[in-house]
């Protein structure tokens, strides 16, 4: 794979469309300064996919457009086409060509192509992983990349190595790996943030789903099973009534047919039966009796089992209402004494905040206070102040007062002051009157040690003439020291005289100034004490400031002191209410209980006198009977067949009205039935016709049932949110869904990170393998290029392959191993071209464009860069961009850059020949040219 063609259009420098074939091996590009051959390097990167405007040397992106000349308008877009050969497949396409272009417009707008399809800047750098060519890969050398090599953090040398090792590929899918876990991180945590709040609100509305389901399900099984009770004994009766129905149609056809018999007895036994009449109906009457007392007795049976059956579920009733009472009793006690606790801790609390909000108080007064002197001393500074000016206007007042006085005093001064009043003659005059004054205390002392010895009053005269006139002698050495004093100073002496003007205003001046130091005494004391208070009023606020956060923070526990208080209070008022409830289950339990007990008393009773009145009834009819047996034993067979069918028609009608009773009665039972059901559910009982014919359980076992089902309604309590079950199943859904999310973020996190850990295995391999043949490559290149020396390259973190730096040191021949910093120009160029080329060795890329590396080596280096450059140019395509002779004569092609018209660059292609044995550059007319340093044509 190498560089077949650049196209060129509005590129910086470039405003004609240029067109550059590249050969193979090494080619050249010339031109002298500012003539745009780094453009085409920079076109190169763009190409490639180079984004910073500061590496195309640009301001914006739009800059690259070329901006017009004098003579020339600006473009409207920059285009750059480059053709790769690719025909050793080097590249993941199997296209032996390849185009990739890019362009841009002034709108900012850019566009990217591979092979003439449109496509993203991702695209283009995706084809070039791996294969030495990038914008960021090795494939580009420029001066400045140079000291970037070798200068810039050991971190960022990494990735020409990357590039080698061809796992820059792998990097990127590390990092959209690592960039999608992060994102999967925080879907997860938000996630997990709603399933918090679904899962509260599902877990609560399942209890209620839950509660209202059973409730629902016990409601309607109550209804089932009350229903089946109800039908049960409905057909019970139904059948009864049936049976006794059936019975009184048969007794009554009997009666008929005996009735028609009788007739023939009608005549033989009228008077007989007269007779018997009234004994026959007594008897019967008997019979009557005694069947309807056994029929009530019968009734009472069933009546009294009914009620001990009551009595029974009453007295269960009665023990459940009074365990559930003690239980909400001893759970109501215990929140009782925990509110009692709370309200006592409330009550702490409450004083703890009135205590703290007079504390806040008392700050605020002390603020307040404090404040307030701060502005009482601030108005005595300004006092002062003011007083210090007003001082200071009238000092300045008196000092030009003074100097009028002093002006005045010395203008007099020169007019008075004469030879006469000299400092000589003055001086002179002092030392005579000293000196006759010490001559005066010697001679007193000396006559004084005389007079001592000497006792005769003639020797004292003497003595005092001797004094008197050294007396008159001092007298007249004073004199002339007061003529050597002038007498205009008595003058300016006087009260009205110039020095004791001056003496009084400098006095008054004394005196204004020390009344300014006092002043600024007192400011100084006023500000220190402003300073003092002003600290104190800081303090004060921080300390308001951290009570009433304190206060604050008081009241918030109150307030949600407060909510737990009322929560156990609701709670406590409910279980009261619950436990009245109790109590009046319990109440109602005992009154019917005892209703029921007294119902069972007094059917016992009805019961006993039943008997009692059967057996008297059962007597009188046997003493009746014995009666009319004894009348009827003087009958004929007719009249005992007479009689006998008369007692069964009597038997038989007996049974008809006893039957009738049965009937009417049950017929009762079943309006109750009715009637107790609409009560209960306020439906009809008739809408459950089916049930009729359904196969129903045992009469007692149902209402067994029943009375657990009440037992469990009661228990769920009255609170049942009915809308919970519907609720729930939107709650459901919803959390579901959420937890299959949360379960597929949670599978994609670890295959994501399974996969990164394989991408960063194999990465370590292939960057460990790659690192050793370079460093291996780079000893055996330094010391060719440099020939001899010493060079190394080390991880600074070698248990962190994939992000340790690596450091570079070099020991050119004669020098010691030192930093690449301590290198000189030349040397760091070298050394740079050595770890490029020994980059090569491992992985060599397509081509290589060199820009002016080559402008700091001497004659010598630029020998040994040129036979490496030489060796490695049988495999890669070499561009270079130089001025240096040697490295165009090296080439096997050139490439010239100039410009024809100003700020417009063009190109020309050179060859290189042998002329009488010298080396030579020939243009496409074969026509021999040179070149200056600059690289100018001459």
């Amino acid at each position: 794979m190498f560089l077949k063609c650049l196209d060129i259009v509005g590129f910086k420098s470039f405003a004609d469309k240029t067109h550059i074939d590249f050969a193979d091996g090494i080619t050249s590009l010339l031109g002298p300064n500012g003539c745009g051959k780094s453009n085409i390097v920079d076109s190169i990167k763009w190409v490639l996919g180079e984004q910073s405007t500061k590496t195309l040397r640009a301001g914006r992106m739009e800059d690259v457009i070329f901006n017009g000349t004098d003579k020339r308008k600006p473009l409207q877009y920059a285009e750059v086409a480059l053709t790769i050969d690719n025909s050793e497949r080097n590249l993941p396409t199997d296209l032996t060509e390849v185009e990739i272009k890019r362009r841009v417009f002034r709108s900012g707008e850019s566009e990217y192509y591979i092979n003439k399809n449109r496509c993203l800047l991702k695209n283009i750098r995706e084809l070039f992983f791996d294969t030495g060519v990038g914008k960021s890969a090795y494939s580009i050398l420029e001066q400045g990349k140079i000291d970037q090599i070798l200068s810039q953090r050991p971190e960022d040398r990494r990735y020409i190595f990357e590039e080698a090792a061809g796992i820059s590929r792998f990097k990127m899918e590390c990092n959209e790996a690592s960039k999608k876990i992060e994102r999967t991180d925080e879907n997860i945590n938000q996630a997990e943030s709603l399933m918090k709040v679904e899962k509260r609100s599902y877990e609560s509305l399942k209890t209620q789903a839950e509660k209202a389901k059973s409730y629902n399900e016990l409601v309607k099984r109550q209804l089932s099973v009350d229903v089946d009770i109800h039908y049960s004994k409905l057909k019970t009766y139904l059948a009864l009534k049936d049976m006794r129905s059936e019975r009184n149609k048969s007794l009554a056809a009997q009666v008929e047919a005996l009735k028609s018999s009788l007739e023939s007895f009608r005549v033989n036994i009228e008077e007989e039966q007269a007779r018997m009449q009234s004994e026959s109906q007594k008897s019967h009457s008997l019979q009557y009796a005694i069947n309807r007392n056994e029929e009530a007795v019968n009734s009472r049976n069933d009546k009294i089992a009914f009620l001990e059956s009551t009595y029974r579920d009453y007295i269960n009733a009665k023990k459940e209402a009074e365990n559930r009472a003690e239980s909400i009793k001893s759970s109501l006690d215990r929140d009782k004494s925990e509110l009692e606790r709370m309200q006592a801790e409330l009550d702490e609390k409450h004083q703890i905040l009135e205590e703290s909000q007079r504390q806040v108080k008392r700050a605020n007064l002390m603020l307040s206070d404090d404040l307030k002197l701060i502005d009482d001393f601030k108005a005595k500074v300004t006092a002062e102040e003011n007083l210090i000016s007003e001082n200071e206007e009238v000092i300045e007042k008196l000092g030009a007062s003074l100097k009028e006085v002093v002006d005045s005093l010395a203008s007099e001064l020169d007019k008075m002051m004469g030879e006469r009043y000299s400092f000589k003659r003055r001086s002179s005059a002092e030392k005579n009157f000293n000196d006759r004054l010490d001559m005066m205390i010697r001679d007193l002392k000396e006559k004084a040690e005389l007079q001592k010895s000497i006792s005769s009053f003639s020797d004292k005269i003497i003595s005092f003439e001797n004094i008197i006139l050294s007396l008159q002698e001092l007298k007249n050495d004073f004199l002339s020291y007061k003529e050597t004093i002038p007498p205009f100073i008595d003058s300016f002496l006087s009260p009205d005289g110039l020095l004791t003007k001056k003496r009084e205003i400098s006095d008054k001046e004394a005196l204004l100034r020390d009344s300014n130091v006092r002043s600024r005494e007192k400011i100084v004391s006023f500000k220190s004490q402003i300073s003092s208070l002003e600290v104190e009023v800081d303090n004060l606020r921080d300390t308001i400031k951290n009570m009433e956060i304190q206060l604050a923070s008081v009241e918030a526990g109150i307030s949600s002191f407060k909510a737990v208080k009322d929560n156990l209070e609701r709670s406590i008022d409910e279980k009261e209410i619950s436990f009245a409830d109790s109590q009046s289950a319990i109440t109602i339990a005992n009154s019917r209980i005892e209703a029921t007990a007294n119902q069972l008393r007094q059917a016992d009773s009805e019961k006993a006198e039943l008997l009692n009145q059967i057996i008297e009834l059962k007597k009188q009819l046997k003493e009746l009977q014995d009666e009319i047996n004894e009348r009827y034993s003087a009958l004929s067979s007719k009249e005992k067949e007479k009689n006998d069918t008369i007692d069964k028609i009597n038997y038989l009608n007996n049974e008809i009205e006893k039957n009738e009773l049965w009937i009417n009665n049950t017929q009762d039972l079943i309006q109750n039935l009715y009637a107790s059901f609409y009560n209960t559910y306020s439906r009809n009982l008739k809408e459950f016709e089916d049930r009729m014919d359904a196969e129903l359980g045992e009469q007692v076992l149902l209402e067994n049932e029943l009375a657990e089902i009440k037992k469990q309604l009661q228990t769920l309590g009255p609170n049942i949110n009915h809308m919970a079950v519907d609720e729930f199943e939107g709650a459901k859904e919803r959390y579901e869904f959420l937890q299959k999310q949360l379960d597929d973020m949670y599978k994609s996190k670890h295959d994501l990170e399974t996969v990164l850990a394989e991408i960063e295995t194999r990465s370590k391999e292939m960057f460990l393998n790659t690192y050793k043949q370079i460093s291996e490559n780079f000893q055996v290149m330094f010391r060719r290029l440099f020939g001899g020396g010493r060079a190394e390259i080390t991880l600074q973190d070698p248990e962190n392959v994939l992000t340790s730096g690596i450091d570079i040191f070099a020991q050119p021949p004669g020098k010691k191993l030192i930093s690449l910093t301590l290198l000189s120009g030349g040397e760091r160029s070298m050394t740079a071209v050595a770890l490029l080329f020994a980059t090569y060795m491992v992985k060599p890329s397509p081509f290589c464009i060199l820009d002016e590396i080559d402008a700091a080596l001497d004659d010598k280096n630029i020998g040994f860069f040129l036979s490496v450059l030489e060796d490695f140019a049988k495999d890669s395509q070499f561009i270079i961009i130089t001025h240096n002779k040697h490295t165009v004569m090296g080439s096997a092609s050139l490439l010239g850059v100039t410009q024809m018209e100003a700020g417009v660059s063009t190109t020309v292609s050179y060859k290189l020949a042998r002329i009488k044995g010298e080396a030579v550059i020939l243009n496409e007319n074969d026509n021999q040219v040179d070149f200056d340093s600059e690289g100018r044509r001459t």
